[in-house]
């Protein structure tokens, strides 16, 4: 009984790690749909209820909103499964979109993810604040930990380039008493919308007694009701690609990546309301 109390908890242990360290990105942000794919970049000129949730980047008309829902299988390992659901809709100058998401299992190891993010447009300059929260579960009654934190972005664009910048953890929160605390981090973000039907990506992400993390990814509209996506990231080196279709409101998502040691991952979303990736306008942002 005793061993198995330990290895449990080396599994506990074990879990927590990945929890941290693999699946879980700065700062609780929600995993966005295409981010394997695109070096964990975001599409920032008509952006999906995922990077709304994470960036207030605009590009959402007034009156329109969106709802996302997707899986995730980080590794081809079902004990870093990983689900969510975020929802994003504008009113006038507010754009507020929130979300959830679930990693791990009940028996074991669970985290649950909620974020909301509230901005204000004006003209083509977006300016948000989002509230973040975390709540982990450790099985056989071996407790619950919880914390929350805030963070800041601004967003703005100038014809067919685009900018981003956030802020979060501004709080460093910590899961318990004396617990190491979540790094403050930041994020840059930029697309370039290119001559034809495509868009280059770039992100890079900055947190303490951490390296610098860069993503680049390319987005291609192949035709008006699909498009295909690639890209790379860095901090663990990862290559993706992906697929996704649109049809009416409805639009159907799969993106991939592949790890050299820990094999391949897959992201799978599904999104009912605004879709609109081949209609671009300069004042896309008003």
């Amino acid at each position: 009984m005793i061993m198995n109390k330990k290895v449990l908890t080396a599994s506990l242990c074990a879990l927590f790690l990945v929890g941290l360290l693999v699946v879980r990105t700065p700062g609780f942000e929600l995993i966005p749909s295409q981010g394997i794919g695109m070096g964990q970049a975001f599409i920032l000129s008509y952006p999906k209820a995922t990077t709304l949730v994470n960036i207030p980047s605009g590009g959402l008309p007034d009156g329109n909103w969106q709802l996302e829902a997707g899986f995730n299988r980080r590794f081809e390992l079902s004990d870093l499964d990983q689900v969510f659901l975020v929802g994003a809709v504008r009113r006038g100058k507010i754009t507020a979109a929130v979300g959830l998401s679930q990693f791990g299992k009940e028996d074991l190891y669970k985290e649950l993810t909620g974020k909301l993010q509230v901005a204000y447009q004006y003209d083509s300059l977006s300016l948000g604040m989002s509230l973040s929260g975390l709540m982990v579960y450790l099985g056989e009654g071996y407790g619950r930990f919880s914390t929350q934190t805030v963070g800041l972005g601004i967003a703005y664009r100038y014809g067919n380039y685009f900018a981003a910048f956030t802020t979060d953890n501004l709080t460093t929160p910590q899961l318990y008493d004396k617990a190491v605390p979540f790094n403050l981090s930041y994020s840059l973000y930029a697309e370039v919308i290119g001559i034809g039907k495509h868009s280059l990506t770039a992100k890079v992400t900055w947190e303490k007694y951490e390296k610098p993390r860069f993503g680049f990814g390319q987005k291609l509209y192949l035709a008006r009701q699909g498009a295909f996506f690639w890209g790379l990231g860095t901090e663990p080196m990862e290559y993706g690609g992906g697929i996704e279709f649109y049809f009416r409101k409805w639009g159907l998502s799969y993106a991939t990546s592949y790890h050299p040691v820990l094999d391949f991952s897959h992201t799978i979303s599904f999104s009912y309301g605004f879709h609109r990736p081949n209609e671009r306008k300069k004042d896309g942002f008003k």
